[in-house]
C-alpha cells in the first residue's frame, strides 16, 4: 500500500521538473526593448538619450496628409532638433527642449502633417529620423485611419 502514495510523489515530481525544463529553455522578451502599443520604437542605438516611442502615422488615404503620432524624448542637456520625414520626400523639423518629452499629438504646440503619404492605411512606410548627433535612421512606421475611435478625431 505504501506504493501508491510513492508512486504520486514521483509523477509530482517528474511534472514539475518538466515545468521547470521547458521555462528554462523559454526566452524573456521583457528584457528586450520594443513597441508595446500600435506604433513603434524609435532608437538609433541602444541606449541613445534621444528616441521616440509609439511612432506612427494617422491618414484618410494615401497620397493624402498624414500626421506623426507619438513622443520624442531628449535625455539630452541641449535642446535637439529631429528631423522628420517620409525616405523618399520632405522632412519636418521639431525641436525637443533638453531632459524633456514632446507628444506628437495634433495639438497647436506638437503637430506635425506630413504631404502625401505614400501608403494607404493598413501598411507601413519608410520614414526617417535624424538628429545632428545620431545621424540618420529609417524604419517603417505603421499607417492607421480614424477606425479606431482614440485616433478618429486626430486623422487630418
Amino acid at each position: 500500500m505504501s506504493l501508491a502514495p510513492a508512486r504520486r510523489l514521483a509523477v509530482v515530481a517528474a511534472g514539475a521538473l518538466a515545468a521547470i525544463s521547458i521555462a528554462a529553455c523559454s526566452p524573456v522578451l521583457t528584457h528586450n526593448p520594443y513597441g508595446a502599443s500600435d506604433g513603434i520604437r524609435v532608437s538609433w542605438e541602444d541606449g541613445a538619450p534621444i528616441r521616440g516611442e509609439n511612432v506612427l502615422l494617422l491618414a484618410a488615404e494615401e497620397g493624402g496628409d498624414a500626421r506623426v503620432v507619438g513622443g520624442l524624448t531628449n535625455g539630452t542637456g541641449e535642446d535637439v532638433e529631429i528631423q522628420v520625414g517620409f525616405a523618399d520626400g520632405d522632412a519636418s523639423t521639431i525641436t525637443v527642449p533638453a531632459s524633456s518629452t514632446v507628444l506628437l499629438d495634433g495639438s497647436r504646440t506638437s503637430d506635425l502633417v506630413l504631404p502625401n503619404v505614400p501608403g494607404a492605411p493598413g501598411s507601413t512606410v519608410a520614414m526617417t529620423f535624424s538628429t545632428p548627433s545620431q545621424g540618420v535612421v529609417t524604419l517603417q512606421v505603421p499607417v492607421l485611419d480614424g477606425t479606431l475611435d482614440e485616433y478618429r478625431d486626430l486623422v487630418p
